[in-house]
């Protein structure tokens, strides 16, 4: 029988002080061995890495346990990469810390991602829960219009490459052959299936493995229910868009593919996410002069429209 790999399963958290220790606990009591268990706090003001530690010098089970706080926040992606940096396991399974894991959730993803096909990126369905844990739905993300990488060619052609990164789980490979995150990332699961894309592909698991809990705060969740944002955290997101870009066309390099077609389609994606970020340090009787520049630069005509829609209606 071959040898049952070293699995990390890396707990991530900020300012979740309400729900980080009953999370906690449910990565401790992960069933699936050998596993290490990574907790990482980015310098939480409130109580969650105390609690954190609370649980770590508790456990008495057969799981190793690594206990990490950064010394200054520094955002979702890089706790990521700084976390990633402790680990040692072949697969890492990622957890939020105000998510619940199934107990058996580390050893049904490593069954998936080890065949009988291997892939590289593995996620499940979930059930949603409120903050006083009651039970609001489950969500079907195989089936979920969102759910796009389905081949190379369809997430660049869409724009989109997006699983519920809360569900989901890595070959060490996307970290090792293509390096750290890029710190204005502010959703690694728009990133790291795209690398599983270029190398053995995404793996699905419609068994609901966690539990997901939407509270308002969720920083994608969150988001996406908003009416409307502010300048400045629109902002932020195009930023981060550009930054998927941008990991995008660096992983595209690494993986040793062709400049071809689909490549310029990610280098116009690119150009078009420089405009918007541009669009947000001017006025709005300026952005249809940007769109001039845009066009004479390479944008189509749909991209300057939508520069105009966004930043001067303030639509989308």
């Amino acid at each position: 029988m071959q040898e049952k790999p070293l699995v990390s399963f890396l707990l991530v958290a900020y300012k979740q002080e309400r729900f980080v220790r009953e999370a906690v606990q449910s990565a401790l009591a992960q069933t699936y061995q050998p596993l290490e268990v990574v907790l990482s706090d980015d310098c939480s003001p409130d109580r969650t890495f105390e609690i954190m530690k609370e649980e770590a010098e508790a456990y008495r089970g057969p799981h190793r346990v690594i206990l990490n706080q950064n010394e200054q926040n520094v955002g979702l992606a890089e706790n990521l990469n700084r976390a990633w940096q402790l680990t040692h396991g072949e697969f890492i399974v990622i957890q939020a810390g105000d998510d619940l894991s199934l107990p058996y959730r580390t050893e049904t993803l490593v069954a998936v991602w080890r065949g009988p096909t291997p892939v590289d990126c593995v996620f499940s369905d979930v059930a949603i829960i409120d903050a006083d844990d009651r039970h609001v739905t489950d969500a079907r993300l195989g089936q979920d219009p969102h759910f796009v990488p389905k081949s190379l060619e369809r997430a660049i052609v869409s724009g989109s490459c997006f699983i519920w990164g809360c569900s989901a789980a890595y070959s060490r490979t996307l970290f090792t052959n293509y390096g750290p995150l890029n710190a204005n990332v502010l959703a690694e699961d728009h990133v790291l299936p795209f690398r599983a894309l270029l190398d053995r592909g995404v793996g699905y698991c419609s068994e609901v493995l966690l539990k997901y809990r939407s509270h308002g705060a969720n920083l994608w969740y969150g988001n996406r229910n908003k009416r409307k944002h502010s300048r400045e955290e629109s902002k932020r997101w195009a930023v981060s868009e550009a930054a998927v870009v941008d990991e995008w066309i660096k992983a595209w390099d690494i993986s040793g593919r062709p400049h071809d077609a689909l490549r310029e389609t990610l280098i116009r994606s690119r150009r078009r996410c420089a405009y918007h970020i541009r669009a947000h340090d001017v006025c709005r009787l300026m952005v249809p002069i940007l769109a001039a520049r845009g066009l004479a630069d390479g944008l189509s005509l749909r991209a300057a429209a939508d520069l105009v829609k966004r930043h001067i209606l303030r639509i989308g």
